[in-house]
């Protein structure tokens, strides 16, 4: 999963994920990440997955778009880096993934194991 921190701004100490991609960051309420603040467009920003290259950002239309302080119109994300739009500021970050809680699976498996020892084993006396 991905996440921005919030640095700067309205956003300042949030954590906004985006969980799946492609996504888009705006003011407008059709945004995967609506963000209302200061030079933050409609629609400014598309996350997607490239397979070449990983997780990029996109800066829609002439958007403006800074990562680590460098102008941008589309760039590949790596861990820690900053991006600024408008009067805010945000730290991508991978997530770290949340494994699944498979206790309901395990104990149905764990019955239809116990339950095919019993049967065999009462088969087993038959014979």
């Amino acid at each position: 999963m991905v996440e921005l921190q919030g640095l700067v701004g309205p956003v300042a100490g949030r954590h906004l994920r985006i969980r799946r991609l492609p996504a888009t960051l705006g003011r407008s309420p059709a945004c995967d990440i609506q963000v209302d603040a200061p030079g933050v467009w409609d629609e400014h920003l598309r996350f997607h997955w490239d397979r070449a290259h990983g997780i990029c950002v996109t800066a829609v239309g002439r958007a403006g778009l800074l990562v680590n302080d460098q102008p941008a119109s589309e760039v590949r994300l790596r861990n820690g880096d900053v991006l600024a739009v408008g009067g805010i500021r945000f730290r991508f970050a991978l997530s770290p993934v949340q494994p699944r809680r498979l206790w309901v699976a395990s104990a149905f498996s764990w019955f239809l194991i116990l339950g095919t020892l019993i049967l065999q084993g009462l088969l087993l006396q038959l014979l």
